[in-house]
C-alpha cells in the first residue's frame, strides 16, 4: 500500500503525524483529523508527546501493537531528560 505522508506542524508532534500516518495505512477508508489524533496521543501543543497513549488507545481499536525502542527509560527516571540526548 501507499504510505500518505502527514507533516509535522511545528517540531513537537512528531508522534501525532506518525500515528495520523499509521492510522491512514492501516484504515485507508477513514478520515483522521489532527484534532482526532492529537486526542488520541494525548499532544499538548508546544511539548513533546510520548507514545503510550496513543499505542493503549490503537490497541482498544483492535491494533495488534510490537512496540521497539532503544530509549533508556531507567536512565531518564535515574538523571533526567538533559542525560538522555
Amino acid at each position: 500500500g501507499t504510505i500518505r505522508v502527514c507533516p509535522s506542524q511545528g517540531g513537537s508532534d512528531c508522534v501525532p503525524a506518525v500515528s495520523q500516518m499509521v492510522l491512514k495505512y492501516f484504515l485507508p477508508d477513514k478520515e483522521f483529523s489532527r484534532d482526532y489524533v492529537n486526542n488520541l496521543t494525548g499532544h499538548i501543543s508546544g511539548k513533546g508527546t510520548w507514545f503510550f497513549p496513543a499505542l493503549i488507545k490503537m490497541v482498544g481499536m483492535g491494533f495488534k501493537i510490537h512496540y521497539l525502542d532503544n530509549f533508556d527509560y531507567q536512565k531518564f527516571l535515574k538523571e533526567g531528560e538533559d542525560k538522555c540526548q
